[in-house]
């Protein structure tokens, strides 16, 4: 009962403006957006996390072939810095926050307030960090100064649009105000997902990917499996049951390619989860687009789509690339 109220009043508001046959982002829609935005962003920051273990786990086989006999002056941070892993996260964090303000303006009760504010802080954020990286982006790097100002635009194209159109349709419903949000901000939503698909790897179709973070990522592994080759080398093998040493050297030989095969292992698994959050920013933009649309079929295949990528990345069996083979 309630529900058909609200959708009544919606009509009853849009035919002021040209009758009862307009459809709306629903309350459902604007939720489910909203979560499944979410989840992808979260597991971006898990890739994000891979790959400066990695990085890690590389400057430690180093030093583990070295001569060094201290650790005073060993560096272990990642090449991936806490900086830029900062700036690409809050990329995801604004997406997050839009989505947030289209959930919330379908949500009876709501503070729009609430959702302008949150959606501006986001963006100042995202202009706050991007700003410390300008002008000292250096080397092997994801995210360039001209990102950045793309990223940027786009961002205030996002929130200056929902702030206007909500502060120019406060008597239209909920729902009806957002439709109109999705509407006028889907071009910058478009531009501003297309960039960050381009973030996560400007190859997609290459089964070894050399752009952002799918190509730091495999070039990582490959550095790893590279020193788990070399070690390979230099264990002796056992010369025969007799020898005292036998055993110990199997275990030894065992040991070293049973670290081969995990790297091979989570290489693939790794690339492959970094190519699923691809193809689900691709599909929040689809989504998006069905929603400025009106097109409920679609929206809810696209949003499909988006949750069985997600899914498959969490429980660690995502499909849509494999790594090379070594």
């Amino acid at each position: 009962m309630t529900y058909f109220f609200r959708t009544f009043l919606a009509c009853a508001l849009a035919a002021i403006t040209g009758g009862c046959n307009t459809t709306v982002v629903t309350t459902s829609q604007g939720a489910d957006f909203n979560k499944s935005v979410t989840a992808v962003a979260a597991n971006l920051k898990a890739s994000l996390s891979e790959i400066q273990s990695v990085e890690v786990a590389n400057r430690v086989d180093a030093y583990a072939r070295g001569t060094q006999r201290t650790l005073e002056h060993l560096d272990l941070a990642p090449n991936l810095s806490d900086q830029e892993v900062g700036v690409i996260t809050s990329q995801f964090d604004f997406l997050v926050k839009y989505s947030e303000a289209l959930k919330d303006a379908t949500s009876p009760g709501t503070s729009w307030g609430k959702s302008v504010s949150g959606i501006n802080s986001a963006e100042s954020k995202l202009m706050g960090d991007s700003q410390g990286l300008e002008n000292k982006l250096s080397g092997r790097t994801v995210i360039t100064d001209a990102n950045v100002k793309t990223f940027n635009t786009d961002a205030g194209g996002v929130a200056k649009a929902v702030s206007a159109i909500g502060e120019g349709a406060l008597t239209l419903y909920g729902e009806e105000k957002a439709s109109k949000i999705a509407g006028a901000v889907n071009p910058d939503i478009q531009k501003y997902c297309a960039d960050l698909e381009a973030l996560l790897t400007a190859d997609p179709d290459s089964k070894a990917p050399r752009t952002g973070l799918a190509g730091i990522l495999l070039a990582d592994y490959e550095e790893r499996i590279a020193s788990v080759k070399i070690l390979a080398t230099t264990v002796a093998p056992p010369t025969g049951p007799d020898d005292p040493g036998y055993f110990p050297a199997v275990r030894r030989r065992s040991a070293v390619l049973n670290e081969y095969s995990a790297l091979l292992e989570s290489e693939k698994t790794g690339l492959a989860k970094v190519m699923a959050l691809r193809k689900a920013v691709a599909d929040i933009a689809s989504a998006h687009d069905s929603l400025a649309r009106k097109d409920d079929a679609s929206f809810k295949e696209k949003l499909s789509d988006m949750d069985e990528l997600v899914r498959s990345v969490s429980t660690g069996s995502p499909t849509p690339a494999a790594a090379p083979s070594n």
